[in-house]
């Protein structure tokens, strides 16, 4: 490699060092807070530009779909904490949040379905590195309370059995 093409790396990875920091806040992540930070940056990376993360049946550009419901973090979270069903934890938060609970259950069966979707082809061919790389984040965004993450995370396990 020519001095001017190693200077031309070098400048170029300096440069792309310094805007991590506008790329985590663009995912509204703090890897100084969050040790699961970095996996949760590639896991919403990937969700965004690999095909296989992304919402089924769309053409045209990358694009983020209909954001997570707000309750299936919170459902997530309730199932893992006390070890409710999905309709047990459903029936709580409709409670909490004074919305019905079929309602809720219902956004959650739905963005399930659409994340099952989306990951399928990663489940036609596990690789077991892979594997062990999502079982590593699940265990991380566990215990990091990141319920989202944990969701997708817990779903790509289940394609890949």
């Amino acid at each position: 490699m020519s001095e001017w093409a190693r200077d031309s790396v070098f400048w170029l990875a300096e440069h792309q060092l310094k805007r991590l920091p506008a790329l985590f806040a663009h995912y509204n992540l703090d890897p100084k807070e969050n040790e699961a930070a970095w996996q949760i940056l590639v896991l919403r990376l990937a969700e965004d530009h690999i095909p296989g993360f992304q919402q089924a049946g769309k053409r045209g550009a990358p694009a983020r779909g209909e954001p997570m419901p707000d309750s299936v973090p919170e459902i997530e979270r309730m199932v893992h904490a006390s070890g409710l069903t999905v309709s047990g934890a459903s029936k709580r938060l409709a409670v909490r949040l004074g919305r019905p609970s079929e309602g809720i259950r219902r956004d959650y069966s739905r963005y399930q379905q659409r994340l099952r979707a989306a990951l399928a082809p990663i489940g036609r061919k596990p690789n077991p590195e892979f594997k062990a790389i999502v079982e590593k984040v699940l265990a991380d965004v566990r215990s990091a309370g990141q319920w989202d993450m944990h969701f997708i995370a817990r779903e790509m396990l289940r394609l890949m059995e």
